[in-house]
């Protein structure tokens, strides 16, 4: 991660987290003794080289801070809900920009358990022996992610689409593979939410379906969702689920998505 939006991302919380503090009545004589600026950059740093809770004294801006407190702080965090709001803030700011790009992609990765027992944890086909977590992402043609939703590993993908869909949605069009074949999904889109839900065909489904030439161009950068999920993966802590709270593990995967949104818009100066 860059140095430019590692800073960005921080700042971004901070501000978040001040106008969180604002509506609260601060108590006599209870200061905090490590700053947020601190902690947020020792949870980004946690994030980015993988280490565990225990490890994170290893790292040189963790001096003198205790893992208890850093973990503490994060917890706080978590239940203040602070790193999703941002997200959905940073959206907000590229509304503009996303509005443009009437297409949208989705598709669901399998993240393999490690946390011991954990909410939303399954066995998946796709991963035997293993007990995994499904997260469901739904981006746009520029691989801006706008919703993602987590669920057992167990669980077809085509029963996370209305769970996945952004509150706002920018898309007319929804891309997906051949496992979100579904005339009754596909009419339940159309009629609630005007989104036509395109994909293809299988061999031997017996009413072909038959795209057009948009659609073929379309169907093939579906590939970029696919390294979209690839990019999220890269980081350790997200590649294998070692929290054991949902909230917990979707912060570090909204911290990524932040990182993405900003590096892949180019509006990124704008947000402050």
């Amino acid at each position: 991660m860059d140095k430019y939006l590692k800073y960005k991302i921080i700042n971004i919380l901070l501000n978040e987290i001040k106008s969180k503090e604002k509506n609260k009545t601060e108590k006599r004589g209870c200061k905090k003794k490590h700053t947020d600026k601190k902690i947020l950059n020792i949870i980004v740093e946690r994030l980015i080289t993988g280490l565990a809770w225990g490890q994170i004294e290893k790292l040189k801006i963790c001096k003198k801070i205790g893992k208890s407190t850093v973990y503490d702080r994060f917890i706080k965090y978590v239940e203040m809900d602070i790193f999703k709001i941002c997200h959905s803030k940073i959206l907000d700011t590229l509304g503009i920009v996303v509005d443009n790009n009437s297409i949208a992609y989705i598709d669901t990765t399998s993240i393999i358990n490690k946390g011991g027992c954990c909410n939303n944890v399954g066995f998946s086909p796709g991963i035997p022996k293993h007990k995994s977590c499904k997260l469901s992402i739904i981006s746009t043609q520029n691989c801006i992610p706008l919703g993602i939703t987590l669920s057992s590993g167990n669980i077809h993908d085509i029963n996370l689409i209305f769970e996945t869909l952004p509150k706002k949605r920018f898309f007319k069009l929804l891309y997906g593979d051949k496992a979100y074949i579904s005339e009754p999904i596909k009419k339940k889109l159309k009629q609630e939410y005007n989104i036509d839900l395109i994909t293809e065909s299988r061999s031997n489904q017996i009413n072909q379906i038959k795209l057009l030439k948009k659609d073929k161009i379309n169907m093939k950068n579906r590939c970029r969702i696919e390294h979209l999920n690839s990019s999220i993966k890269q980081y350790k802590l997200i590649n294998t689920r070692y929290d054991k709270k949902n909230s917990s593990f979707l912060s570090n995967v909204y911290i990524i998505l932040m990182k993405i949104t900003l590096s892949r818009s180019e509006f990124n100066q704008t947000i402050v």
